[in-house]
């Protein structure tokens, strides 16, 4: 379901956006606070997370104007005591300057 409404947006983008867009695709390392199914939040986020970072793989693969971004595998492999703030929901200050850094250096030097 994500790949197809990926693919749908790729398909509509294309069709009456601008013929050279490129599209950027992450997946936010910000985890889930909750979870409307029975399964525990963790195995949640996780699941959640799998999904939707396999469906940015296949959709960059499938075409040239996709390009994933590693923001999430930024944050998830850093240092979790100085990666994340006190709630340990969102990344903290200095490293999304850093994840910005090598945004801008990648797609916009």
């Amino acid at each position: 379901q994500n790949l197809a409404n990926l693919e749908s947006v790729h398909r509509l983008v294309s069709q009456f956006g601008h013929p050279d867009v490129q599209f950027i695709v992450t997946v936010s390392p910000v985890p889930l606070m909750a979870t409307f199914s029975t399964e525990d939040v963790v195995i949640a986020n996780t699941y959640s997370k799998s999904l939707l970072r396999a469906a940015a793989q296949e959709w960059a693969a499938a075409h040239k104007n996709v390009h994933y971004f590693p923001s999430y595998e930024i944050v998830m492999n850093s240092d979790r005591a100085t990666a994340w703030e006190e709630d340990l929901r969102h990344a903290q200050g200095k490293v999304v300057d850093h994840i910005m850094r090598i945004f801008l250096d990648s797609y916009l030097s």
